[in-house]
């Protein structure tokens, strides 16, 4: 029994752990299982999030794709222009590839779903639904497509399926611009807000303003040259304007340029002339090169042209071959004329001197002529002496001699083993030289000449120059007397100088000085507070300068060239003067003559002359020879023809005809053959003779017709000619007119509306002329965009994502009273006085509605200025009685204007475009640097509306000082520094733009009604260098009295509504506003 338990026991246990291990393996299996599906779960958890990034990402890089494309400067897609519409493609769908992406198909995969929230084109949603409809048609949309090439169409595209662009509208988005739901007004950017349009304001964030621009669409045709009527039909009034009328034109055929001849014309073809335009004639000109056919032959005949002269029988006639022409086998027998004539023949044998002349420098030229009938061929060689004579002198230097007379020149040879050359000097014409000088024995020199005053060798003084006249070139030694050191005695020319002017006198007396360089002279040396000598008078005699020298004998014998001698005239070496120098040049006979060639048919013996080899001077005389010649007289016959006896066959061209012969020469002749040959050519150029009218360029033709060939091809270009007619070519606005909210219909009064639109009945001649028209004036609010972004991911990814961008705020900026437009301004302690003030409030003395409050004075801080600028706040820190400063934003009003005044009023180039605009406006006055007054104007009510006011326009380049007690209506423009001071009033704008410089002198009661703008924008009103920011404009008032700024629209924006100014266009990218993500 106990064994039995014990064996149960064992079991039971057994049973237990196999439970435990099962139990084990099952926990194990739920962990492992548990494990994978966490891991599957996380894997999943994670590539869904990472689909919802890649979504997001290219959705925001749709974003911002669309703003780049939209910028203004250089953007590719043309932003749209108003609140979308059934009417008009105001929606803009960048696609990512159009044939699967129709955001406007709502059975598409990618239909857009938050359209109608918007609240546009009729549309409706429910917040937070997606929507279901859509406008129907396709007049509401217009798309761009990436698939269809362009940087955009990238090798692996984002996820991105399609960008929307609208124009934003005050209630499209949930919380609406201005709290009206019901407002579905343009929102519009101010530079610091977004707004509804205001009430002022137009579409496009426009003001409502007068006419500024007139553009011709289409130039119509017909009218005088007076022009048409022009009428504008708007919602202002009083804008007119005036045609600018241009002559009409109508096309021609001004000439035809060939492009291909053709070939194979024997006659010119018919050339015709098609298109649009009626009358125009030409005609063709073939090739003077053509192409020639042959068809080869045989030759059938020699036609003599010239017989020659041969010896007759028993000597052969002469043989006859036969060459070129393309052909071989012709032959032919010459045939001599039975009738002669006696020739007689003869040759130079000897050349015989006669006379061999003399100064030849080299052997002449050996010439025969005459000799009787066709006589040629001889030559000679002339053979020279050696035994000669001097022929010319070649001067390498003429000196610095003076000469009295050509006498003074004397010229000497020496060696050379001849004798009896002489020649003489040629003087200049005009004296220029100091031959000599005379001294006086009184006054005596001022002091002794003398060892102890310095002299060496004493009584005498070198390197004198005659201070009175010439150019102090000449200097000599003046010697005094020996007994008292002083006296005057003679005076030797070292140096005779040249002065063609100075020394061209025969005589002239003069002081002395003392001579250093070629003039430059000093002082004599003083002694007893005295000059040594700078006192006594000599008279000098002026002389010549050597020009050349001649040749009056040659001499003899002279088998070398001889040295030549040439002294005389005044001067010395030590002085520095130098004698002429000069080569000679030998001359030799001619000796004999040696025939080289006798020559033929020589009759008598021909005249011999020399030519040449440096004979003809003035010492030397010509050659004479006689020649000999020896003659023979024969019996000689021509060719009378020549028989053909094998025509041969090939010759393409007749052969060339020569004779063989050692009896006699000069037969030719010609071959004539049996072929053919034939000549085509191309057309080379076309003659318009008539040009017809009517015609454009594009739809003319030109074409060829007959004269055997073909292919020939030309084209016409069109000219232009006066019809009589004129066109409209510009529209001038003479008076721009208020009030108008959007640009007015322009009307151009016609034969085609003649008493329609306000046309006068009986308008014309003339029609067809179209134009649109401009408002502009005023600040021009930037245009706010809705971007609209969807993409999706190939696994479901989705993300759409929102963002509001702007335009800038372009135009006049509204500013404050005063605007000091530029960072840090250089401004000192603002006046203290109890009367003085600035007022942001608008004064409207032309009683229209008044513009909200202005900031009392507006400051130029950058947000993004590195390092940050503090404009505010040295403004305000510099204000002694804040309380004085009113204005919109509490007190005192100082407010940063860099929103406001917008990016045409806050750069260098954007108020350098409005100061231009004003100078360039027809009627402002033009002033320069400081003018003494300026035009004030006139306007006795204050009122800018009535007529009775006469505003001006003034701009000074450069400084201007306003005092005493007038007063000026209108816009002031000054580039350098404005100085006010006194009771001087401005009712105006006053632009300190250049230097941005102003001073104020207080203490009277002088006001600026209307706005004062202060802006460094230039280096200096000199140059004009543009800084490449603003820089900080300076701004003093010294005293306060009850001067007072205030801010009038009448007289500032009203005031520009005038100027047609377009700032230039901005290059920044659009300004991000807002960014959301969309649940849709």
């Amino acid at each position: 029994m106990r064994g039995e338990v014990k064996v149960n026991s064992q079991r039971n246990q057994s049973g237990v752990a196999m439970i435990i291990a099962l139990f084990a393996l099952l926990l194990l299996s739920v962990v492992g299982l548990g494990m994978m599906y966490s891991t599957n779960m996380e894997t999943s958890i994670n590539g869904n999030y990472r689909d919802k990034q890649e979504a997001f990402y290219a959705a925001l890089a749709g974003l911002q794709e669309a703003r780049d494309r939209i910028q203004p400067s250089w953007g590719d897609i043309p932003a749209p222009t108003a609140l979308p519409s059934t009417s008009f493609q105001n929606v803009i769908y960048i696609l990512s590839d159009a044939s699967t992406v129709k955001p406007w198909d709502p059975t598409k995969k990618y239909f857009d779903t938050e359209l109608c929230q918007e609240k546009v084109m009729g549309l409706s949603g429910t917040s937070g639904v997606p929507c279901t409809t859509i406008a129907s048609g396709s007049t509401w949309y217009k798309t761009y497509d990436h698939s269809l090439g362009g940087i955009w169409n990238l090798p692996n595209p984002l996820d991105l399926k399609w960008v929307r662009i609208t124009v934003k509208g005050n209630n499209m988005t949930p919380v609406p611009v201005n709290g009206d739901n019901t407002v579905a007004d343009q929102a519009c950017w101010n530079g610091a807000n977004q707004m509804s349009t205001p009430s002022t304001y137009t579409t496009g964030c426009r003001p409502k303003a007068g006419v500024t621009a007139i553009f011709v669409t289409s130039s119509g045709g017909g009218y005088s040259s007076s022009g048409p009527a022009i009428v504008i039909t708007g919602d202002g009034t009083g804008a007119t304007a005036t045609a600018v009328m241009q002559p009409e034109t109508t096309g021609y055929v001004a000439s035809i340029t060939l492009t291909t001849g053709g070939s194979a014309y024997t006659i010119a073809p018919t050339v015709t002339i098609t298109g649009d335009g009626t009358g125009a004639t030409a005609t063709a000109v073939l090739s003077s090169t053509g192409t020639v056919t042959t068809t080869p032959g045989a030759v059938t005949s020699v036609t003599m042209t010239t017989g020659g002269a041969y010896a007759g029988p028993p000597s052969p006639p002469p043989t006859v071959n036969f060459s070129g022409g393309g052909g071989t086998g012709a032959s032919a027998v010459a045939v001599l004329s039975s009738s002669g004539t006696v020739v007689t023949d003869g040759y130079v044998t000897a050349v015989t001197v006669n006379n061999g002349g003399s100064g030849y420098t080299s052997p002449p030229t050996v010439n025969f002529s005459g000799g009787g009938g066709s006589a040629s061929g001889a030559a000679a060689t002339a053979v020279l002496g050696t035994s000669g004579k001097v022929v010319s002198l070649n001067v390498s230097s003429l000196g610095t001699q003076c000469y009295s007379q050509a006498s003074d020149v004397v010229v000497s040879f020496s060696p050379g083993s001849g004798s009896g050359a002489t020649a003489v000097g040629v003087l200049e014409p005009t004296r220029s030289c100091i031959y000599s000088a005379s001294v006086t024995a009184a006054p005596n020199c001022n002091n002794k000449l003398s060892s102890a005053n310095g002299y060496s060798p004493p009584d005498q003084k070198s390197s004198v120059t005659f201070n009175d006249v010439g150019n102090k070139s000449a200097y000599g030694t003046l010697h005094v007397s020996t007994a008292d050191d002083k006296s005057p005695s003679s005076f030797l020319v070292n140096y005779p100088g040249h002065d063609a002017t100075g020394y061209s006198a025969s005589t002239f007396s003069s002081t002395l000085t003392i001579y250093v360089s070629p003039g430059t002279t000093t002082a004599w040396p003083i002694h007893s507070s005295q000059q040594d000598c700078n006192n006594i008078q000599v008279t000098a005699t002026t002389g010549y300068r050597l020009q050349s020298i001649t040749v009056t004998d040659g001499g003899s014998g002279y088998t070398s060239t001889p040295t030549v001698n040439i002294t005389g005239g005044t001067g010395d070496s030590s002085g520095g003067s130098t004698y002429p120098t000069a080569t000679a040049t030998l001359g030799f006979p001619v000796s004999s003559v040696t025939v080289t060639s006798g020559g033929n048919h020589y009759t008598s013996a021909p005249t011999v002359s020399f030519t040449g080899g440096g004979g003809g001077c003035g010492v030397c005389t010509s050659a004479t020879a006689t020649a000999s010649v020896v003659t023979t007289s024969t019996w000689v016959y021509p060719v009378d023809h020549v028989t053909v006896t094998a025509g041969g066959s090939g010759y393409t061209s007749p052969p060339s005809v020569s004779f063989g012969s050692t009896s006699g020469s000069g037969a030719a002749a010609m071959a004539n053959i049996s072929g053919t040959t034939a000549t085509t050519y191309p057309v080379d150029h076309v003659d318009v003779n008539t040009g017809g009218s009517g015609y454009t360029s594009a739809l003319t033709t030109v074409s060829f017709s007959g004269g055997g060939g073909m292919n020939a091809a030309a084209t016409a270009t069109i000219g232009q000619q006066l019809t009589g007619g004129y066109s409209v070519n510009t529209i001038t606005v003479n008076t721009a007119g208020s009030g108008y909210t959007y640009d007015p219909t322009i009307t151009i009064c016609g034969t085609n509306n003649a008493g329609m639109f306000g046309c006068p009945i009986g308008s014309g001649p003339g029609s067809g002329a179209t134009a649109v028209s401009q408002i502009n004036g005023g600040v021009k609010y930037g245009k706010v965009y809705l971007v609209t972004a969807l993409a999706q991911t190939k696994t479901g990814g989705r993300s759409m994502l929102q963002m509001e961008v702007s335009t800038p705020v372009m135009g006049f900026g509204f500013g404050g009273a005063l605007t000091l437009d530029g960072p840090n301004p250089v401004i000192d302690a603002m006046p203290n006085s109890l009367n003085f003030t600035i007022k942001g409030a608008d004064k409207n003395l032309c009683n229209d509605i008044a513009d909200p409050d202005h900031p009392a004075i507006d400051g130029y801080d950058d947000p993004n200025a590195s390092p940050p600028t503090h404009s505010v706040e040295d403004i305000i820190s510099s204000l002694p009685r804040p309380d004085h400063y009113t204005g919109s934003g509490g007190t005192p009003s100082v407010q940063n204007g860099y929103a406001s005044l917008g990016e045409s009023m806050g750069t260098p180039a954007g108020l350098e475009s409005l100061i231009n605009t004003i100078y360039n406006k027809t009627g402002a006055n033009h002033y320069g640097n400081n003018p003494s007054s300026i035009a004030l104007g006139d306007c006795p009510t204050h009122n800018t509306s009535d007529a009775s006011c006469h505003t001006i326009i003034d701009y000074v380049e450069g400084d201007l000082t306003l005092n005493g007690n007038a007063t000026g209506y209108g816009t002031l423009v000054v580039t350098g520094t404005l100085t006010m001071s006194g009771n001087f009033t401005w009712y105006g704008l006053v632009l300190v733009i250049g230097d941005g410089h102003m001073e104020f002198n207080g203490g009277g009661n002088g006001q600026i009604i209307g706005q004062l703008i202060d802006a460094k924008i230039w280096d200096s009103y000199t140059t004009k260098t543009k800084l490449s920011s603003l820089g900080s404009p300076t701004f003093k008032w010294n005293g306060g009295g009850v001067n007072a700024v205030q801010f009038d629209h009448c007289w500032s924006t009203k005031l520009m509504d005038a100027f047609n100014w377009t700032p230039p266009p901005t290059t920044k990218p659009l300004k991000v506003l807002s960014f959301r993500i969309l649940p849709y």
